[in-house]
């Protein structure tokens, strides 16, 4: 391990690049009931690297157990206030207008990352497709009363299920092609 830490440092040195250690995190993740141990020290330069039971990448909160519980509890809440905001916007707007407002502001947050939210709890999951159904409703301007189905029929989008297979799919034709995990 610190013959690692000596390579990054290295590397940063070499590249001209700031090696700032309060902005490193270390995490040991598993997916076993118990958690790891606590006990890595790591240092790079003269900083100390503390070490953390979640940590924030690329607006993803990532925990031990890369459940994602606590970045879907996160987009959920996003979400909601997202959707208040975007019902106000809605009352003067054409379906046209409400549509491309809902892409860019509602789904494009809950698409990010889906495939790994998409393995969430079951209620997590549950409150997800529960929001996003709230959004297609709105878009059409109609009530929960009106069935999900038929929202996303007359709007042509997909469901959030439908979503997750879609990413997944898309994920592993991309590993099929290449041989390896790509970036979607």
């Amino acid at each position: 391990v610190d013959r690692g830490m000596a390579t990054v440092e290295d590397y940063m040195n070499s590249a001209m690049l700031k090696n700032n250690g309060s902005k490193y995190q270390v995490m040991t993740v598993s997916i076993k009931e118990r958690p790891p141990a606590n006990d890595i020290k790591l240092n790079i330069g003269n900083a100390s690297i503390e070490q953390t039971d979640q940590a924030r990448f690329l607006g993803v909160t990532l925990d031990r157990s890369l459940k994602f519980q606590q970045y879907t509890e996160e987009l959920i809440k996003a979400l909601h206030t997202r959707l208040k905001g975007l019902k106000l916007l809605f009352k003067n707007a054409d379906l046209q207008t409400r549509k491309q407002l809902a892409c860019g502001i509602l789904k494009s947050k809950a698409q990010y990352c889906l495939p790994c939210i998409g393995h969430c709890s079951s209620g997590q999951w549950d409150r997800l497709r529960q929001v996003y159904t709230d959004m297609a409703r709105a878009v059409l301007k109609v009530g929960r009363g009106f069935p999900a189905r038929e929202v996303y029929t007359r709007l042509g989008w997909m469901t959030l299920d439908m979503e997750l297979m879609f990413a997944d799919q898309r994920l592993l034709f991309k590993i099929w092609k290449t041989g390896k995990p790509v970036d979607v």
